[in-house]
């Protein structure tokens, strides 16, 4: 079974399995600061999400394995960033049901207009999966990060493609667990 749990709902045991998938060195190498956090600086920091109803960190877990994460900030906006990140033996289906049952989310429960995301310019995995999505390039800024958005109206065109439905399928079985 496949569910996500908000960050401040996590045990002490589920931390440290987050944070060793945040630290591998797969993932650390496209993260804006590409250094590790330590148990206590994170544990410090999840404890301002607990108050913060701008932001959304979930964890996902499948059967009891940490999986991963997916997050958005800046929800109020309208217009707020999101990122995730898997442990590499994830199933694609999985991530993608995750994503998509994410983006739902956004659009319809917090109302977003676009969706942005911040990819390193190398990790091109992240960047084609983005584009699967329908996510569009918006700015490529001399800097190691571009930023690409997604429209609510093009994510509904997405949503509703014969390509995407059987992982919508995968992804109306997940729920978040407060």
């Amino acid at each position: 079974m496949l569910y996500l749990t908000p960050y401040f709902r996590l045990t002490h045991e589920e931390h440290r399995a987050l944070l060793a998938l945040r630290n591998q060195e797969a993932i650390l190498r496209y993260t804006p600061t590409q250094k590790e956090i330590a148990f206590n600086d994170h544990l410090a920091w999840v404890e301002t999400l607990k108050n913060n109803d701008d932001t959304l960190y979930l964890a996902l877990k499948k059967d009891q394995i940490m999986q991963g994460a997916i997050h958005a900030n800046a929800i109020k906006s309208h217009t707020p960033s999101w990122g995730l990140f898997f442990n590499p033996t994830t199933s694609p289906l999985v991530t993608s049901a995750v994503a998509l049952f994410f983006l739902d989310t956004l659009f319809n429960q917090y109302r977003a207009c676009h969706v942005k995301s911040f990819v390193h310019v190398e990790n091109s995995p992240a960047l084609k999966f983005n584009e699967r999505l329908g996510f569009k390039m918006r700015d490529t800024q001399p800097s190691s990060f571009c930023t690409m958005a997604l429209s609510h109206e093009v994510w509904q065109m997405k949503k509703n493609s014969k390509l995407f439905q059987p992982i919508l399928k995968t992804a109306s079985q997940l729920t978040i667990r407060n």
